[in-house]
């Protein structure tokens, strides 16, 4: 129980839904009780769904100029749930959508692993976002989504190409910041390539 002034609030209900069986509604019943006795309760109806979307691939996809790759996930949860499938959305280098390179992939059977094969047109560095949707509605109203597995994609061909993927944020000073990136190409492996790091245009030692 807990005792509040006039305003507004509010009360997560995650840890006790987490706690609760899946296979049927959940009742959850708010009731306010005034200073002078006065109870009024609130009868609120929840289904309580669990999604995932796991897989082993890193983080990081190397795609050869063949244009191909075979990329793996497991869906798991969702029973329930109408329309249920696995959405690819890719973006390119600077964060821009590219709603052409978008597949989906529909599932049928919780915890069973299904493939797709990427395909790409340009050389280039990519990311891809991968999540597992369904509705609780058949007309596909009041979607449900999962955890999001995010990767960087580098198709490459004879050109060397260097990835390297970074999302915003911030530092504090003297901390040390390793920058990770890949170079990569289908020449010779025993080739060298020179990478050059600078800040604000200027190189960097």
């Amino acid at each position: 129980m807990e005792e509040h002034d006039f305003g507004n609030f509010e009360f997560d209900l995650t840890p006790h839904l987490s706690k609760l069986s899946t296979s049927n509604q959940v009742t959850m019943v708010l009731r306010v009780e005034d200073a002078y006795g006065t109870l009024k309760s609130f009868n609120y109806y929840i289904n309580v769904i669990e999604l995932s979307l796991t897989s082993d691939i890193k983080d990081n996809i190397l795609i050869t100029d063949n244009g191909e790759r075979v990329y793996y996930c497991t869906p798991k949860g969702g029973n329930r749930l109408y329309n249920r499938k696995v959405l690819y959305r890719f973006f390119n280098a600077d964060g821009g959508h590219l709603p052409n390179l978008d597949q989906e992939v529909s599932v049928n059977t919780s915890g069973t692993e299904i493939t797709s094969t990427l395909k790409f047109d340009e050389i280039g560095i990519y990311k891809m976002e991968v999540t597992y949707t369904g509705s609780i509605e058949a007309n596909g109203d009041r979607p449900v989504n999962s955890n999001v597995l995010s990767y960087q994609l580098i198709y490459y061909g004879e050109e060397p190409i260097l990835g390297a993927y970074m999302p915003k944020g911030s530092i504090m000073q003297y901390d040390t910041l390793n920058i990770d990136y890949i170079l990569a190409s289908t020449q010779d492996s025993t080739q060298f390539f020179k990478v050059t790091l600078t800040k604000n245009g200027d190189k960097v030692d």
